[in-house]
């Protein structure tokens, strides 16, 4: 929960609920990888949402390649849904 994925802009955000210190170093984190400022990072998570919500990929190939997507479909409630989120 100290990473999660806001939706549809593929970004990675800090969790709700943390104490400010460890939201600050989530975020120094998310700064430091690049994880949002490398456009190839973030477009390469959008591209597999559309792939899962088009169901060209499935929940179980993203737990084994990419699990952060999968937990974060999970968490979110959205193996069904995704496509509206996404424009698919």
């Amino acid at each position: 929960g100290w990473f999660v994925l806001d939706l549809p802009n593929c970004l990675v955000r800090p969790g709700t609920g943390l104490s400010a210190e460890l939201e600050g170093r989530i975020s120094k984190t998310i700064e430091i990888l690049q994880l949002n400022a490398d456009d190839r990072l973030v477009q390469n998570r959008c591209a597999l949402l559309m792939d899962f919500a088009k169901k060209e990929i499935t929940i179980e190939f993203l737990d084994r390649r990419y699990p952060f997507l999968a937990l974060e479909i999970r968490r979110q409630n959205l193996e069904e849904g995704l496509d509206r989120i996404m424009n698919v």
